[in-house]
């Protein structure tokens, strides 16, 4: 069957992201060789000289861009996602031609999708969400769910992501020596993870299939252990480049907990639905009826965008940067939300007019200053 030609091609380059490596190598530690999309150095290829070829799908609605003030008045709650595309068929990442062409189904843009919630994960967690969003619409706020994205990382626990690297190594054939080393991935998977269930060899045609079939947090961790120096010095397919096939092209270099790429309304008082219909996630939240996806149109750094509860944060560790320890507070904890008044609105606008007027490190600049007031007041 031929490939459907209404739908539109794409080509990711590293090189629009990535830093080249230095000519001639060296002793000294090169930065375009360790990037957040790998636990390890990039052996392999360097994300620089990464080229993902594909098709994006239908069924996802533009989001309407709105200005910081339009905000105003009303409460802004999180969810914390990882930063994978939706809709996107994945043809090929570098030297590997994926046969089946894996589709992405993840990420902010679930908020775009036609007949969608407004957000999904699991029971548990979309359960306490649900209830926080509906505690905070009975007590008469006006409510948001603004997107927060998780690490560059974070799309592991995600089936598309095993989808995808499964297919690199039914499609890899013998690149990089993986079936040289067939015994050795066998007993180190095994070793590693004593408590899966009916191990399928490396080898077989049904290894993809199997990897998939696991739990998402089961699921995150194998792919954790492919990107490991062992499992890479074996000849398992890198790791990093199916992340960055995956990975949405708008995000990848999103600080980590920034808000304003995707902002939904929620229902008010609506229910948990489970559903199977997203084949990660299985419970979600309604979005309010005749709504659909905004956006800033740019990323605001969480020190600014969820300034009550990030300045605290950022005060103890003095960085900038989200630390994991943080994103997992606001994973944890649902109720966890920003009121957005004049101050808000004043701060993301100056941090918007910097970004566009002088670039990103002269915005940065003004977060730091933001965030040594606090420290000093």
């Amino acid at each position: 069957m031929g490939k459907a030609s209404n739908l539109l091609d794409f080509l990711m380059k590293g090189s629009d992201y990535f830093d080249a490596p230095r000519i001639g190598g060296g002793r000294a530690k090169d930065p375009a060789l360790y990037t957040p999309f790998s636990a390890v150095k990039h052996t392999k290829t360097a994300p620089s000289q990464y080229q993902v070829r594909g098709r994006i799908g239908e069924g996802l609605l533009p989001p309407s861009v709105i200005e910081p003030e339009s905000l105003l008045g009303k409460n802004m709650y999180f969810a914390t996602g990882d930063r994978t595309s939706n809709q996107r068929m994945i043809d090929e990442i570098n030297e590997y031609i994926l046969q089946d062409s894996p589709m992405t189904y993840g990420g902010p843009e679930y908020m775009d999708q036609v007949g969608r919630g407004v957000w999904a994960s699991e029971a548990n967690p979309m359960k306490a969400k649900a209830n926080a969003l509906r505690n905070a619409s009975q007590r008469g706020e006006d409510i948001l769910l603004s997107y927060m994205p998780m690490s560059e990382r974070s799309g592991d626990f995600s089936k598309h992501m095993s989808d995808i690297y499964g297919s690199m190594i039914r499609s890899g054939g013998n690149r990089g020596g993986w079936r040289d080393n067939v015994s050795k991935i066998d007993d180190a998977i095994a070793e590693r993870f004593p408590k899966l269930k009916t191990q399928v060899s490396i080898s077989s045609p049904d290894f993809p299939a199997w990897l998939s079939s696991q739990k998402g947090g089961d699921r995150a961790s194998l792919i954790k252990f492919f990107d490991s120096n062992q499992m890479q010095g074996l000849g398992m397919p890198d790791v990093a480049a199916a992340r960055f096939a995956v990975t949405n092209p708008d995000l990848m270099l999103s600080d980590t907990a920034s808000i304003g790429y995707r902002i939904g309304t929620p229902k008010p008082e609506g229910m948990p639905i489970r559903s199977n219909e997203h084949p990660s996630y299985n419970t979600f939240v309604e979005r309010a009826e005749g709504t659909g996806s905004s956006t800033l149109g740019f990323d605001v750094p969480y020190i600014i965008g969820a300034r009550d509860s990030a300045l605290p944060k950022a005060a103890s560790t003095g960085k900038l940067e989200a630390m994991p320890k943080d994103v997992k507070s606001y994973m944890g904890n649902p109720n966890i939300n920003q009121f957005i008044d004049q101050q808000w609105v004043d701060e993301v606008s100056t941090y918007r007019n910097l970004l566009q007027s002088q670039g990103k490190a002269r915005a940065d600049e003004y977060t730091r200053n933001l965030l040594d007031a606090f420290i000093d007041r």
